[in-house]
């Protein structure tokens, strides 16, 4: 086989394996849509995490005499993440998501899912 002939092979066998496989990504510039609300899974393929979490902390701290609570997600050291989904609902009733005042910095975005939705 001359390098012609191999060249034009090579172009055609990368030209079948990019067709073959299709890589799409969906993410969100503006973060997760509000129909994310539902099921807090935010449609961009990435599968939710299923195992332990050992590449962040979760820390929950009553504030205002227990009437509030803070929320922190921490990066365990060594470890980063993106996006996270975090909804406040009711202890005795789980289906209802509870009415309040949530603070957004500029790492983070709120979302009004409402409370009537489940």
């Amino acid at each position: 086989m001359d390098y012609h002939q191999l060249r034009h092979l090579t172009t055609i066998i990368t030209l079948i394996t990019l067709l073959c496989n299709p890589l799409k990504v969906y993410g969100y510039s503006q973060g997760a849509p509000t129909r994310a609300c539902a099921t807090m899974v935010p449609g961009h393929g990435v599968p939710a995490q299923t195992g332990p979490a050992d590449n962040y902390a979760l820390q929950v701290e009553p504030i205002n005499g227990g009437r509030d609570v803070s929320v922190s997600i921490v990066a365990n050291t060594g470890h980063t993440f993106t996006g996270f989904m975090v909804q406040a609902r009711h202890a005795a009733n789980r289906q209802k998501l509870i009415d309040g005042v949530f603070n957004e910095d500029k790492h983070s975005q709120i979302r009004n899912c409402g409370t009537d939705r489940a």
